[in-house]
């Protein structure tokens, strides 16, 4: 997962980052339906616990671990280019206990934070802060010049026959970035226009 800052409490608890939902892989395996029927559990008591966020996924899935008594690696390999690594061990539906692997992945290529307009050449994800609601997150996404989305992209994909995900992807964005937040329409792509930017860099925005 990526990692991050919130719930403050358990990074201060832990001095540790914490794991962010805004990038994240669970493995199916029994340990992890055990850990998120835990986080089920949590969302439906939780209107017993005045400080916990509605239905946030990442205040729960923190507290879930560390109710499961997460054990980190020393040293916390903090540091932005460094990787997280703990653990929880959990009892299954056997009843046998199973060790839960937990990676945080270095900052510098997972990126969670203020996105300012530049971005490193390793960098892979960038979470920018954002209001939750789509068009702050658009408005964040052209202010930070990494938003790809042509402005009429859902009516390209609905009339569009697009048999791949590249495809699709292809008919939605553009080579360079887009600012939808301008007032200025979005030139159109050019039909064939090769995709140079899909081919050469790994960097998704959320």
């Amino acid at each position: 997962a990526q990692r991050g800052t919130f719930p403050g409490d358990m990074r201060l608890k832990w001095g540790a980052d914490t794991v962010c939902m805004g990038f994240a892989l669970f493995a199916a395996r029994p340990q992890t339906k055990t850990l998120l029927d835990r986080l089920l559990v949590k969302f439906e008591t939780q209107d017993q616990d005045p400080t916990f966020p509605r239905y946030d996924d990442q205040w729960g899935i923190n507290h879930v671990i560390d109710e499961a008594g997460v054990v980190w690696a020393e040293p916390k390999g903090t540091g932005d280019d460094e990787v997280q690594e703990g653990y929880v061990t959990l009892t299954v539906q056997d009843g046998t206990s199973a060790r839960t692997n937990i990676t945080l992945l270095q900052m510098s290529a997972y990126y969670r934070g203020k996105c300012h307009g530049t971005y490193d050449s390793e960098t892979i994800i960038l979470h920018c802060h954002a209001d939750k609601h789509g068009v702050a997150k658009l408005t964040s996404l052209s202010a930070a010049n990494i938003l790809f989305l042509i402005r009429n992209w859902e009516s390209r994909l609905a009339n569009a026959s697009l048999p791949t995900f590249a495809a699709r992807v292809a008919a939605a964005s553009h080579d360079k970035p887009q600012h939808h937040s301008s007032g200025e329409p979005a030139p159109p792509p050019q039909p064939g226009a090769p995709r140079s930017f899909l081919r050469r860099s790994r960097l998704a925005a959320l």
